[in-house]
């Protein structure tokens, strides 16, 4: 348990593993979630020698409030602050809903050159329906885009019911260091509005993991399938079946396993 600054003076909570010689893995949760998510994730990894590290966004978590940042860039500046706090090198990157967008931002502003395997979780790269793009949010459009913002908060994210270790993990967390959705709204409306294709396409050749949970209330799990062809079929893909949103949380059996042969390859 500890806190670094980034570089626009913003103190953010992260925990790291004793372990530090394994390959560094950073674990990014997504909009209104927290680090106690990866509980399970944690534990599986840091056991398997990795050095796992769990941080919480701004304005999330136990991480400091602040009216500074309110956008995907921003979060992809921290996480390129957290890497320099810790001096990282080949760090696997797994992300998790907007968590996924941070990782994109990273790669746009940041580049590859520190990082050795993207997995990002239940997230499409592009939330906006279009005719282009049909795996986006919901019935997000430009039109109802306000509307969509306001509703996801009210969405039943999971289908399974959540281990109880996490369950309680994620809930003190809440109840000491409450979300605000109205105040950070504007965050979630410029994660809304982006479309990271390019930057997918961009790094194709780095080794990408896109999974999807299989009933996710969100958005069909196709969006995966097509991100593999934009990487030209370089990209794995793995369906959680029988999860919503969050399948590392629902289940972490499933969601470790895909993840251990995707790190060990």
């Amino acid at each position: 348990m500890a806190y670094f600054y980034t570089n626009d003076h913003t103190r953010l909570y992260y925990e790291d593993s004793q372990n530090k010689q394994g390959q560094p893995m950073i674990m990014i949760h997504g909009y209104g979630g927290n680090h106690a998510e990866f509980l399970n994730q944690q534990i599986a990894f840091e056991e398997q020698g990795f050095r796992v590290i769990v941080f919480d966004q701004r304005n999330h978590g136990a991480s400091a409030r602040t009216g500074k940042g309110a956008r995907v860039s921003r979060l992809g500046a921290d996480l390129a602050d957290l890497i320099r706090e810790l001096a990282l090198d080949h760090v696997i990157l797994v992300g998790h809903s907007m968590g996924a967008a941070v990782i994109w931002a990273y790669l746009s502003l940041y580049g590859a050159a520190q990082v050795a395997r993207v997995v990002t979780i239940d997230q499409s790269p592009k939330a906006l329906n279009t005719p282009d793009w049909p795996y986006g949010l919901l019935d997000d459009t430009w039109d109802n885009l306000s509307l969509t913002a306001r509703n996801v908060e009210h969405v039943k994210m999971t289908v399974k019911h959540l281990p109880d270790n996490v369950y309680e993990a994620i809930r003190t967390v809440q109840a000491d260091h409450p979300f605000n959705y109205e105040q950070n709204e504007p965050l979630l409306m410029n994660h809304l509005v982006q479309d990271w294709r390019d930057v997918i396409r961009t790094y194709r050749d780095v080794p990408q993991l896109f999974v999807a949970g299989g009933d996710s209330p969100l958005w069909s799990s196709d969006y995966a399938v097509t991100c593999q062809h934009i990487t030209d079929d370089q990209a794995e893909v793995a369906i959680v079946p029988h999860t919503g949103h969050l399948p590392h949380v629902e289940d972490p059996e499933s969601f470790n396993a895909i993840l251990t042969t995707f790190v060990n390859a």
